[in-house]
């Protein structure tokens, strides 16, 4: 058992529990995914990878959507793959079940590439 926050009062509870017994939430209907669109500016990015805590989670290619499964917001790391070899700068950000992100490698101004990560409405 673990415990997650409920989306309406923000109490700890039992991430098993049906609803909140704090405001009666129901806790079965609540998003546990998140979805990311991934994209570049550099026709040599093959890919984007997804990490949490240091491990995988998923490796999508570009033009794709990436769904990550996570029952409370999640600190993901997003890093590219050049062909075969990893690089570029990574990203970092906190992803929220329910919501919608873009994820784009791309050189904004006269800096250097990088990742950026941005909420959107939609996929």
């Amino acid at each position: 058992m673990a415990l997650v926050k409920c989306p309406d009062c923000g109490k700890q509870i039992s991430n098993q529990a049906v609803s909140c017994p704090n405001c009666g939430c129901p806790m079965a209907s609540r998003p546990t995914t998140v979805k990311i669109r991934c994209l570049s500016d550099n026709r040599h990015v093959k890919r984007m990878v997804f990490k949490i805590n240091g491990r995988t989670a998923t490796e999508t290619p570009i033009g794709s959507v990436a769904t990550i499964t996570a029952n409370q917001p999640t600190t993901v790391d997003v890093t590219i793959v050049l062909g075969i070899i990893g690089g570029g700068s990574p990203a970092r950000f906190t992803a929220v079940p329910g919501k919608c992100y873009e994820a784009r490698y791309c050189k904004p101004g006269l800096a250097f590439w990088e990742t950026q990560v941005r909420e959107v409405s939609f996929v």
